[in-house]
């Protein structure tokens, strides 16, 4: 089988990582868009590594019978649980006074104990509804079972390349695929162009307009202000009060993707009560934000390698991944229109017409999911939904004595 190989860089300090190595094999499967195509498929061994899906933070709103102020919320609070609570008025006096207030609950041991203490803190600070929750992040960590920080690299290249964007994402400006390494716009690349406004001809066909994202860099899709956010990274500090960081354990550094689950979605899905997630499946989230897609070329290339468009759709993968290709689609959709359109128009003049055909069906990039990375994120996700369950009935059995 022909091999491929996308080079790992870091951008933070000197790293040598070794090439991450992908086999263009044969898609498997009956359906019309399978035949005579190739897959690139990952050659890393995904049981190498340990996953884990965690509940990172979850923000629940209260609302009051009477107002009170951010300082006695964290000090009741305080006396169900150590660990200092994030609290805010909403809609209050700018000084800490209100009835209602968002409450971040950070690295819960589940929601189960969330319900408990706020169960609690209504004892000290009686509710007039009950508490709504705004958002939730969700983090799926991968530990290399051997330590090794070049296994972990490797594997958040992998992430980055293969992770699929939503769309919606992709086409605003602020959302769409980006990687920091530092603060503000100067320590901050796109992954590939602006899929709208002004360009050079040509510019978004060129791979020098397609950044490789660093391993030791921060992956972003979505606005970090609001809704919905992606962020994959080698995660090897953790983030302490006042902004400060401190260095991970070696066996608890890992490779890690995060998604910010927004107020919109629980709306939509019927899981703003906090009540509602004694049923709730962790493995709901995986359709919307855990995405991992493989990119599907013609057979024909690998044989003969002369056909220049696949050369270069490949070339973009091994480089900026599954978003890149994604963003491929979107500015070669528009240049397919406007060819048609000045097609149509030409041949219209001389009373001639044309069989339109849609841009799927000849020059978008297919994709398959990956299912190997999958089906690891879904155990990882099945497993936080096991231990939810248990926490909750383990509630249920403490208040029924």
């Amino acid at each position: 089988m022909t091999k491929l190989y996308a080079p790992l860089h870091t951008i933070k300090t000197a790293s040598v990582i070794p090439f991450l190595e992908f086999e263009a094999r044969p898609a498997k499967g009956g359906q019309e868009r399978k035949k005579n195509r190739r897959i690139l498929h990952p050659c890393l061994d995904l049981n190498s590594y340990k996953f884990k899906a965690v509940i990172d933070w979850v923000e629940v709103m209260i609302t009051l019978g009477t107002k009170s102020q951010v300082q006695h919320i964290q000090k009741s609070l305080l006396l169900s649980d150590p660990r200092t609570c994030y609290v805010k008025e909403i809609d209050g006096n700018g000084r800490g006074t209100s009835e209602s207030f968002r409450i971040r609950f950070q690295e819960p041991k589940s929601m189960a104990v969330i319900a408990e203490r706020l169960e609690a803190l209504a004892k000290k600070h009686p509710f007039s509804s009950a508490p709504q929750v705004m958002q939730i992040e969700v983090s799926v960590d991968a530990y290399s079972k051997a330590g090794l920080q070049s296994e972990r690299q490797m594997l958040v290249g992998l992430l980055m390349r293969t992770f699929s964007v939503d769309d919606n994402l992709i086409r605003q400006s602020q959302k769409r695929p980006r990687f920091a390494w530092g603060t503000g716009s100067v320590e901050t690349a796109f992954v590939a162009p602006k899929p709208s406004g002004k360009q050079a001809e040509g510019f978004h066909y060129l791979i020098e307009s397609y950044n490789a994202p660093p391993v030791d860099a921060t992956f972003y899709a979505g606005a970090r202000a609001s809704g919905a956010l992606v962020r994959i990274m080698d995660k090897v500090k953790d983030t302490q009060k006042g902004g400060t960081f401190t260095d991970l354990p070696d066996a608890e550094k890992r490779a890690r993707i995060e998604v910010r689950v927004p107020e919109q979605w629980l709306q939509s899905e019927g899981y703003t009560n906090l009540d509602a997630f004694k049923d709730f499946s962790f493995t709901q989230l995986q359709g919307d934000f855990f995405q991992f897609r493989l990119p599907l070329f013609n057979q024909v290339w690998f044989e003969r390698n002369q056909h220049h468009s696949q050369y270069n759709n490949v070339q973009f993968f091994l480089k900026s991944g599954t978003a890149a290709l994604q963003v491929m689609n979107i500015l070669k959709e528009v240049d397919h229109r406007k060819m048609r359109k000045a097609i149509r128009e030409q041949l219209g003049s001389r009373g001639q017409s044309m069989t339109d055909h849609s841009f799927k069906k000849v020059g978008a990039i297919d994709f398959l999911a990956y299912e190997e990375l999958s089906r690891k994120v879904s155990i990882a996700l099945q497993n936080l939904t096991s231990r939810e369950k248990r926490a909750w009935n383990a509630m249920a059995s403490k208040h029924a004595v």
